[in-house]
């Protein structure tokens, strides 16, 4: 709770604070030192984006295009220290830089600290990807760089900061939504890649959690997601429901199932076991951002409320059951050709959005109530075991490599 009306309490204040700050701006701040760059001349590039290892999943794309574009360029990423797990390793970026993210006084005094390292950078270009925060336009602004591309969301304000302000529209999906910024920094939208960069020694600590699971590389392993941002309980589906769909899993197919989480959520966890007739194993705590992402590449599925687990696992290939209610998957759903999306739209539906700043009233979802365990598991028989059998071609994995070896046969992402 305590995290949540922090939270809240930061977005109010950048909402408040951040508005007036930017209407002054343009009038305080010194201009550019350096001409606009013709994009050859691109040597430096800053990319900014805060809240959420999902968001920083879907932004991958743009940065692969950014790379492409501009193959010479030093390319760094500004973000919060929640995100160094998903970052660690990118191929494409040169270094990252963290804000605290613990309370608003820490994320300052960081801040404060990391300004001066960014100004000595002398970035030609920076892309901020925040869709609603103004603390990020405030922070292109001061950095001075000559060419400074953002959304035009929220009012004129942020708009005058920007040298190219491309209009936020919600009429594709996020992911889309972000390429549309590097497009209009030049690069290609052509071709995306998705799939987040990782090593041996992440699929070994896949393998390993594997093994202590008792899961052998010829079992059906799927993989559960049941928590959510700690600030967002309501995107959950009740923990009851995903024990019921493992116990399902196991007794008409023999599926195993690992159910993951931080640390934090095992309590979370033990309540699917629970209700899973200890056919599920707990996860929680035992993996790395990216180990997730190499457990995910390695499952035959993964069933996850609205939240990063999500767009780990579209980006690694591996079909995916998403379970939304508070947000729409028309933005921030799964995206490959194998994914199933169960979402009741009801009239109060998306109440998590980038124009009331992630920030809802709702403290009973009957939208994630109403999507019923025994439908998920239906849905499920059907698209992924209609002969009462897993399809082998398209889904089942190579686990008997702990690298290279853990891909799709045939899927395509």
């Amino acid at each position: 709770m305590k995290r949540d009306s922090e939270l809240r309490f930061a977005r109010f204040l950048d909402s408040l604070l951040g508005n007036l700050l930017l209407r002054t701006a343009p009038l305080l701040l010194p201009s550019p030192k350096k001409a606009r760059p013709v994009a050859d001349e691109v040597k430096n590039i800053l990319l900014i984006k805060f809240h959420g290892i999902g968001n920083i999943v879907m932004i991958l794309p743009a940065l692969r295009a950014l790379r492409k574009r501009f193959p010479g360029a030093r390319i760094d990423f500004l973000t919060l220290d929640t995100n160094k797990g998903i970052l660690a390793g990118t191929k494409g970026l040169h270094e990252s830089h963290f804000l605290a993210s613990d309370t608003i006084v820490d994320f300052l005094f960081s801040m404060k600290k990391t300004l001066p390292v960014l100004k000595a950078a002398n970035y030609d270009l920076i892309i901020d990807f925040e869709q609603f925060a103004n603390i990020s336009t405030l922070i292109s602004a001061l950095l001075g760089a000559p060419e400074r591309v953002g959304f035009a969301a929220h009012g004129p304000s942020r708009v005058k900061v920007y040298t190219k302000a491309v209009p936020y529209e919600e009429t594709a999906h996020m992911w889309r939504i972000f390429m549309r910024l590097a497009e209009t920094a030049g690069a290609s939208p052509d071709n995306p890649e998705r799939e987040i960069d990782l090593t041996d020694s992440h699929m070994a600590e896949a393998a390993a959690l594997e093994k202590e699971a008792g899961i052998s590389p010829s079992d059906v392993m799927v993989v559960m997601h049941p928590g959510s941002s700690s600030n967002l309980p309501i995107r959950r589906w009740p923990s009851e429901r995903f024990g019921y769909l493992s116990a399902q899993l196991f007794r008409e197919f023999g599926a195993k199932t690992l159910v993951t989480g931080i640390p934090g959520e095992k309590s979370i966890i033990d309540d699917v076991v629970a209700a899973s007739e200890s056919t599920a194993f707990n996860a929680a705590g035992k993996l790395s951002v990216k180990g997730l992402a190499a457990l995910c590449r390695r499952a035959e599925l993964v069933v996850s409320n609205d939240t990063a687990t999500v767009h780990i696992a579209s980006a690694m290939g591996t079909p995916v059951v998403g379970l939304f209610g508070p947000n729409t998957p028309f933005l921030y759903g799964p995206v490959g050709k194998s994914d199933v999306v169960f979402y009741t739209k009801p009239h109060c539906s998306p109440c998590l959005t980038n124009t009331n700043r992630k920030l809802s009233g709702c403290r009973k979802p009957d939208c994630m109530l109403a999507i019923e365990p025994e439908t998920v598991f239906s849905a499920i028989k059907r698209e992924y075991f209609p002969s009462g059998k897993l399809i082998s071609g398209p889904f089942k994995k190579n686990r008997d490599l702990t690298t290279g070896g853990a891909s799709p046969e045939g899927a395509q992402v």
